[in-house]
């Protein structure tokens, strides 16, 4: 009975070895393929009404010129 039990535990781990996929080999390129790190600006907006708490957001210069935020602006 063990021997068979073992067995079976055997088969089960040996073809869910063989089911697992694949993954593909990574090819080193050069260091231009590694991605371009934004820099993230975090800007604090002012206090609701009735609310001890802040409220903030960070995101990239990218992601606030879609809401029309000038980053370059509120720094100086």
């Amino acid at each position: 009975m063990i021997k068979s039990l073992t067995a079976a535990v055997a088969l089960l781990v040996a073809t869910s070895a063989a089911a697992a996929p694949v993954a593909a080999p990574r090819t080193a390129k050069g260091p231009s393929a590694a991605p371009q790190k934004e820099t993230v600006y975090c800007l604090t907006y002012e206090k609701t009404t009735g609310s001890r708490l802040e409220k903030s957001a960070c995101k990239t210069k990218r992601e606030w010129a879609r809401e029309r935020v000038d980053v370059d602006q509120l720094k100086a």
